[in-house]
């Protein structure tokens, strides 16, 4: 395995935190980019894990020398090599479907050449669901028969919590000038498509006197087009964005939120909707890509960039105390069938497939 960065870092980091409980039979040996040797970083995961470093250019030799069965890129790439085949993650092809996104198009071009060579040269490619396994097959030619869905899972941090002040708590804490809040999580990037959220939200009114707009993530790309709609709706007082922060902390505002709001143009998976699912929080993301098969009947589905659709959706759930609580009661139950274990075990069976066990 190999871990690049940090959403993927926490992918790994889960799929290998419940693989070694379920087959502590198995060897694990993790990759990482330095000097060549064993790393010195303390991993909690069991005596069955290694943690190994080399410079990039020389993985695949020291993959090699280690002697793995299998060996499983997590992110897009094979540096490594197994004596009996290679498996590729691809979580999503966003800078396929929406080049104009990349920052860099010429190096977007240039990824997505060594993203489709890589997935013909691995045994097995696996995709965290049904729609990422149609763009894979049609975008890059690969046969259905090469390609596994497995699910990515809701970590077992996400659930819903309810104190007594917590949130009047969470919104002193972050200077909301409300006391209820409308929630979004997720990087500030042109394919999340903050913008037209924020035009819903500036269309509710009403809503505005009692709500404010949480705006929780990392600023990516398209951070200055979200500060520009926001300043030109008028909108300065009402929306918060606090930056990234820490699960435990995401998780409270989920809790505490009336409302959360995923309006993502493209997503491979999209995680942000069950972790809301699971504290309880009623959800409306978008009609496209893979959200729909992900959610189900469990959230409303809005045309993304709708932002008067968008707007009577949040404004429907606000003032229909009923509907919120059947999506509430509907969301908890769909982000049950999603679990890092699950993911976990699905893709030890896909090792032992692939290794000949």
């Amino acid at each position: 395995m190999f871990i690049r960065q940090a959403g993927i870092g926490q992918y790994v980091a889960n799929l290998i935190t419940h693989m070694v409980r379920l087959a502590p039979e198995d060897e694990f040996v993790l990759y990482r980019t330095g000097m060549w040797g064993e790393s010195k970083t303390p991993t909690e995961w069991g005596r069955n894990v290694r943690v190994v470093s080399a410079p990039k250019l020389l993985l695949r030799v020291r993959s090699r020398l280690d002697e793995l069965d299998v060996y499983h890129g997590t992110s897009y790439r094979l540096r490594g090599i197994g004596r009996c085949g290679s498996i590729v993650s691809i979580h999503d092809l966003a800078a396929e479907r929406m080049p104009g996104i990349a920052p860099r198009r010429w190096g977007a071009r240039l990824a997505s050449k060594k993203t489709r060579r890589t997935v013909h040269r691995a045994t097995l490619v696996v995709v965290p669901s049904e729609h990422a396994a149609q763009d894979v097959s049609d975008m890059m030619g690969v046969s259905r028969e090469k390609i596994e869905i497995i699910n990515q899972g809701v970590g077992d941090d996400y659930y819903p919590e309810h104190v007594a002040g917590g949130r009047e708590a969470l919104c002193r804490r972050y200077a909301l000038r409300k006391d209820r809040y409308v929630l979004f999580v997720g990087t500030l990037e042109p394919r999340k498509n903050v913008p037209t959220l924020v035009q819903a939200f500036g269309r509710l009114t009403h809503i505005r006197r009692s709500h404010c707009l949480v705006l929780v993530g990392a600023p990516g790309q398209g951070i200055q087009e979200i500060a520009d709609v926001v300043r030109s709706s008028g909108l300065d007082e009402e929306v918060v964005m606090p930056g990234y922060l820490p699960p435990e902390e995401v998780r409270r505002l989920y809790s505490y939120a009336d409302l959360f709001v995923y309006p993502s143009l493209y997503e491979g998976f999209g995680l942000p909707p069950l972790e809301a699912m699971a504290c309880g929080t009623p959800t409306i993301t978008s009609n496209t890509s893979s959200l729909p098969e992900v959610v189900g009947e469990a959230a409303l589905q809005v045309d993304p960039l709708d932002a008067e659709a968008m707007a009577d959706a949040m404004n429907t759930v606000l003032e229909d105390q009923t509907l919120a609580a059947m999506l509430r009661a509907r969301g908890f139950e769909r982000a049950k069938r999603f679990s890092w274990e699950g993911t976990a075990r699905k893709t030890l069976q896909a090792y032992h497939r692939v290794g000949g066990r």
